[in-house]
């Protein structure tokens, strides 16, 4: 399984509700919003042998207007490719697989962690790699 990774990347799964009040709705109204999930972001590459050993790691986030959010990073698992190697084992008993140039994502470090909108970011995986990004809010339509 290792030997078939072509690449290990950063990556931020964005969550959110697109509803002005998900406390209010129901299971399938969540569901229909994909669960508060709106997407994923996969940022830069990373060294793969480091990635497949972090287990835990500092998450820093410096933001332009002075804010820095601090995490103590710990994979749910403890070996971060541990829901990799299940998810292929999975798809391969059922007659599945992953295909080449899938992007698979194995469990968050730090959980959900509120950032301001409209401000640039940078987060640093202590050690392993460091991004700059940037949100936006909608425009309500």
């Amino acid at each position: 399984m290792d030997a078939a990774i072509a690449r290990t990347h950063m990556a931020l799964e964005l969550i959110n509700s697109r509803y002005s009040d998900p406390a209010s709705c129901e299971f399938p109204e969540m569901l229909a919003d994909g669960l508060v999930n709106q997407g994923l972001f996969i940022g830069p590459e990373v060294d793969s042998g480091s990635a497949r050993s972090a287990s835990s790691f500092t998450v820093t986030m410096t933001c332009a207007n002075g804010e820095v959010i601090e995490r103590q990073g710990q994979h749910p698992n403890t070996h971060p490719r541990a829901p990799l190697y299940w998810l292929a084992e999975f798809l391969r008993s059922r007659g599945q697989g992953i295909v080449a140039g899938q992007a698979v994502i194995t469990g968050s470090y730090a959980g959900v962690i509120e950032v301001p909108v409209n401000t640039d970011i940078q987060i640093d995986y202590a050690g392993l790699g460091r991004m700059n990004v940037s949100f936006t809010a909608k425009a309500a339509r």
